[in-house]
């Protein structure tokens, strides 16, 4: 997480390696005291970048409406670098908005 503070698409990239982390520790038995802390800090990670993107699409959704679409696509691209694997489906939402407009 606090890598998060040096690059927004970090936080994103920092989600995806502790995934990957928690998973090799499910394996063992039993398990580590750190896998629960790790465990916790994930799922509050995670809801913190969900809500950031959540605010994001709705800023784009207010843009959109008030006609505003510069702010639009700054909106956009800011998504999408918070989000910096094309594959993920808040990229995939934002690029196409962006080449909507």
């Amino acid at each position: 997480y606090q890598e998060s503070r040096l690059d927004s698409g970090n936080l994103y990239r920092a989600i995806f390696r502790w995934k990957k982390v928690l998973k090799s520790l499910e394996n063992i038995t039993p398990r580590p005291p750190v896998y629960q802390r790790a465990k916790e800090r994930l799922n509050k990670t995670e809801g913190q970048f969900n809500q950031r993107i959540k605010y994001l699409r709705n800023n784009a959704f207010v843009a959109y409406k008030s006609g505003q679409t510069d702010y639009l696509k700054n909106i956009l691209k800011m998504i999408m670098h918070f989000v910096p694997e094309p594959t993920d489906k808040n990229y995939i939402w934002a690029k196409r908005k962006l080449m909507a407009e």
